[in-house]
């Protein structure tokens, strides 16, 4: 390396008297147990099959003394396989009381994490589980490990810029990600200007903040951005520069040009004007999420678009600046009203499911959700889209619509037989006569496993007496029979009848399960003027549930 002191080895316990100080740019350590055990092995297996005179080399450690006046040296590579080994060397020190334990200086300047902490307490664990099986071994192994163990020291000269260094040396590796790229361009070495430092701490911390907040799974299922963000805060930065890549923008704004021309001073102004509107972004789309009805209706934009888009909050962004409250707020519902392609006279007609299909209704029943939580205006009831986005959903029939009218098909109605016995439960107490009988027949049918035909055909003579309960009766394919359900549940129960199904979804339900509001309150008949039996879907229910959907979402009908 040209940039560098001549290279050296420093066994580990030289480095340990060192200090070092991870800069802000610098990835998190996010080595995997296995990664550890490997380093572990590796060394042991040395440490048996090597005499005193031979060293075991670990990967480079590049490095930049912070100052002349001191040994304080900042870490460009090699920070990961570095604070293992200062790993490695407290698990070590826990064997002994204090007195005797080595002391060694601790890397500095790391703003953890949770997840950082997390992945420090996975590797601790490996390594404190590896110390207790390997304690016939320990004092040889520390030996080994403390002097034949070297980091090839890479020490870069005071002009160098670490930046350019450090994004060079990590091509070809666990590759950056693009975020973290960026993170490099803001909090490269601003050289003597104290002004700009500070500048860079404020957003060094702020960063963090950002990338915290958008953890919030309630944020994110609203923003829905669909594609796929290893650090989150790389929405920000495409939603900054709409119309441009984010990292070539922030590249040239930054840098001055091309990453292979030669860097210019870091620019105070650039860098909080760069900053801010990434800042600016997070303030608005953290505005709509706070409101009450811009978090609907733009969480409902983002959901029926399948994975959301960036491109839609692009639109969104743009509009909010240009446009007064008001203005914005029309085009909001002209946009919802786009997404409902069926108008009032389609959604009214009985075969509307067989005419248009799941993909049309699923955004009608999803605005219906919605709308029904804006228009109470209790603002501690959220649409949960975050559930709802990380899920697929069905159009699912209320009343079930498969047709056991075929008495002649044992098939068909040994399974209606199997419904009708998980509906009823394991005992006939508190059933009517007719009941009794019906159930008696079908848990008999369940039961049977001959080709004999009398049992199919009695329960075939019962099913006149209880076409409600069974969801015999006509319209099967109208709005008042639809609702969302996520494919999981509804094949739980497939084509039970309306009792059996109320039944699974509400103990569903019970179990902290997201079902969507209006799905559960349909199955407790919460529509219906008159719910005498909540055990059957009838025509008057499926009518009113109708209206009401379309008396809801009225506004954004054609």
């Amino acid at each position: 390396m040209n940039d560098a002191i001549p290279v050296m080895r420093k066994p580990v316990w030289n480095v340990m008297n060192l200090s070092f100080e991870i800069p802000e740019y610098q990835r998190r350590y996010r080595w995997k147990p296995l990664q550890v055990l490997q380093l572990l092995e590796d060394i042991t297996q040395f440490s048996l099959e090597s005499g005193s005179d031979t060293f075991y080399s670990l990967q480079p450690l590049v490095v930049k003394k912070k100052d002349s006046s001191d040994d304080v040296f900042t870490v460009i590579d090699g920070q990961q396989r570095l604070t293992t080994i200062m790993m490695i060397m407290h698990s070590l020190n826990e064997r002994y009381v204090d007195e005797f334990r080595i002391q060694f200086k601790e890397l500095t300047n790391i703003k953890e994490q949770e997840i950082d902490k997390w992945h420090k307490q996975k590797a601790k664990h490996v390594i404190t589980h590896w110390i207790e099986k390997n304690k016939k071994i320990l004092n040889r192994f520390e030996q080994v490990f403390l002097y034949q163990t070297q980091f090839i020291w890479y020490e870069l000269t005071p002009e160098v810029d670490e930046i350019e260094i450090f994004l060079r040396l990590n091509v070809g590796k666990i590759p950056l990600t693009r975020e973290e790229r960026i993170k490099a361009f803001f909090l490269r070495d601003a050289g003597d200007n104290l002004e700009t430092r500070e500048v860079q701490h404020i957003i060094a911390h702020e960063w963090n903040l950002l990338e915290n907040a958008l953890q919030n799974e309630s944020l994110w299922g609203f923003l829905n951005p669909g594609r796929g963000y290893e650090n989150r805060i790389g929405l920000l930065f495409d939603l900054a520069v709409p119309g441009e890549l984010a990292y070539d923008h922030f590249r040239d704004l930054l840098l001055g040009g091309k990453e292979n021309r030669k860097y210019v001073t870091l620019d105070k102004r650039i860098l909080l004007g760069a900053w801010t509107s990434v800042k600016q972004v997070y303030e608005q789309l953290y505005y709509w999420y706070t409101n009450f009805e811009t978090y609907h209706y733009i969480g409902y934009l983002n959901a029926v678009k399948n994975h959301g888009s960036v491109q839609l909050l692009q639109e969104l962004l743009v509009a909010t600046s240009s446009w007064n409250k008001s203005l914005f707020e029309d085009r909001l519902h002209e946009r919802i009203s786009m997404t409902i392609r069926a108008s009032k006279e389609e959604l009214l007609q009985e075969d509307v499911y067989e005419r248009l299909g799941s993909s049309c209704l699923v955004p009608v029943l999803l605005l219906f959700n919605v709308e029904s939580i804006v228009k109470t205006q209790h603002k501690d009831e959220r649409f949960d889209f975050y559930h709802f986005n990380n899920q697929s959903w069905d159009v699912e029939h209320i009343r079930s619509q498969a047709d056991y009218n075929e008495t002649d098909d044992p098939t068909a109605l040994k399974n209606l037989a199997k419904n009708i016995v998980s509906y009823f439960g394991e005992t006939d107490i508190g059933l009517s006569e007719d009941e009794k009988e019906l159930y008696h027949v079908a848990f008999e049918l369940t039961k049977l496993e001959s080709s004999s035909k009398i049992l199919p055909a009695r329960l075939g003579e019962l099913i006149p007496k209880h076409m409600e309960l069974l969801d015999l009766t006509p319209q099967k394919h109208g709005l008042g029979n639809v609702a969302l359900l996520n494919p999981d549940i509804n094949r739980g129960y497939k084509d039970a009848f309306f009792g059996l199904k109320r039944k699974i979804i509400l103990e569903n339900a019970k179990t902290g399960r997201f079902i969507p509001l209006c799905t559960r309150l349909v199955f407790q008949k919460a529509y219906s003027l008159r719910p005498m039996n909540l055990l059957e879907w009838t025509n008057e229910d499926a009518n009113m549930y109708r209206n009401h959907i379309i008396e809801t979402i009225k506004e954004f009908l054609k």
